[in-house]
């Protein structure tokens, strides 16, 4: 946590203690002092241990002080020594604190491998907000319980069932459709699902047939075209176009 706890029990763990009460005086929330100290940046991380393909965060802030965390942003990392302050970030989403105030529960859509979640909130230069009761000034940390829901790093569905196809890149999937959207183990692969037409065939369903590719060449498996041109009486990048005789 970037700022010390207001009191030694709001300590950055009770933000993952599996109780989802927001009410402070339980003794079960991160809390930092925004009164006393006035950070303009603050922030709050957990790490994971392994990688996880996370779906979404169920973020449970403090209930009569939610507005003060308008603007926050949530950031994946994987390195456990990661500094929320300084180093290159991953963002998942971002507050508009134009839009107005967040809720006081909030569901984030993650929807990537990682093994670390930040949570942090600035108050730049000429910040400005229109959600009543935000601290324009300085911010800080009231979160009281933090829920990471997914899947192991090669698995996706709301089960949790299905494994991630061995086309995808690291064998690493969208955590709810299971597209490759890391990549392809093959550059041959067809993004989203990495598939490898057979030959002489072509396009993201892998049902075009290569035209008419000069010395019985195989097309491009993603546009159809010929590399070396067409066989004689046929033109065109796909060379499926019949000159009349």
């Amino acid at each position: 946590m970037g700022a010390n706890p207001q009191e030694p029990e709001w300590s950055a763990d009770k933000a993952v203690d599996g109780i989802t009460s927001q009410d402070y005086a339980l003794n079960s929330c991160a809390i930092t002092e925004v009164g006393k100290k006035h950070n303009t940046t603050i922030w709050w991380k957990v790490w994971l241990q392994r990688p996880f393909n996370v779906a979404y965060l169920e973020i449970y802030f403090r209930s009569d002080t939610y507005t003060r965390s308008t603007g926050f942003s949530i950031y994946t990392y994987d390195q456990e020594n990661f500094n929320p302050a300084s180093d290159p970030k991953h963002l998942v989403y971002h507050h508009d604190p134009l839009s107005g105030c967040p809720s006081s529960t909030m569901n984030v859509t993650v929807n990537y491998v990682t093994q670390g979640i930040a949570f942090i909130n600035e108050r730049p230069p000429g910040y400005t907000s229109k959600c009543t009761g935000d601290n324009l000034a300085y911010t800080g940390i009231e979160l009281c319980e933090v829920k990471v829901l997914g899947c192991d790093q090669d698995r996706y569905s709301s089960q949790c069932d299905v494994i991630c196809t061995a086309r995808c890149k690291k064998q690493q999937c969208d955590v709810f459709n299971g597209s490759c959207k890391y990549g392809c183990s093959s550059p041959n692969a067809l993004p989203p699902y990495c598939i490898v037409c057979s030959q002489n065939y072509y396009g993201s369903d892998c049902n075009n047939p290569c035209g008419q590719c000069r010395e019985n060449d195989v097309c491009d498996n993603v546009t159809g075209h010929c590399p070396c041109g067409c066989k004689q009486h046929w033109t065109g990048p796909r060379c499926d176009g019949k000159i009349g005789l």
